[in-house]
């Protein structure tokens, strides 16, 4: 049985990476589609907002979606789908759904000319939440880059995320996690 779920499961990634690889990389990439009209709104904003000198991708993630956005270089860099890396983000971020809060973060990120892979993550402006720092930064050395004209250009760029946290336990609920924890 456990062989078959595992079997079901690769399969299921597979097709799911091969649907994503055939859409380009300025068109929406959404993982995972929410009927949520507020995190629609707040996604829909943050996409509409300009983006800053040297911003190349943007990334909108809530518990319940993660979607990638390019604006600009897409002949020359691209991320690479990653569908089980784009859900555990989004389960990693289902652990702040506490509050209702939106926070967004801008990290520079600097590529090594012979390999394309990542040399350096630093945060340009910080998530205000602290803990949101870490997730962002692992979520970006997940991140696979293709260079679809040969060359590895640019070297350095901005990824803007946004994260948008809901408030899904009751006040009593964050009571009793509280009380445990100060024991």
């Amino acid at each position: 049985m456990k062989i078959n779920t595992a079997i079901l499961s690769i399969l299921m990634a597979t097709f799911a990476t091969l649907l994503l690889q055939g859409c380009s990389s300025a068109e929406r990439r959404d993982l995972t589609t929410t009927g949520n009209a507020k995190i629609t709104q707040v996604q829909d904003k943050f996409f509409a907002e300009p983006s800053g000198e040297g911003e190349l991708f943007r990334i909108f993630s809530s518990s319940e979606n993660y979607e990638i956005r390019q604006y600009g270089g897409e002949d020359k860099i691209v991320i690479t789908s990653d569908p089980q890396g784009e859900q555990a983000f989004t389960g990693e971020v289902a652990a702040f759904d506490k509050i209702e809060f939106f926070s967004d973060a801008v990290f520079r990120v600097e590529i090594y000319e012979d390999t394309g892979n990542i040399s350096r993550i630093r945060p340009v402006k910080p998530a205000r939440i602290s803990e949101l720092n870490k997730l962002i930064a692992d979520d970006i050395t997940r991140l696979k880059f293709e260079f679809p004209d040969g060359q590895i250009a640019p070297l350095v760029f901005d990824i803007r995320y946004g994260i948008y946290l809901q408030k899904k336990v009751s006040d009593k609920e964050i009571r009793n996690v509280l009380e445990k924890n100060v024991r």
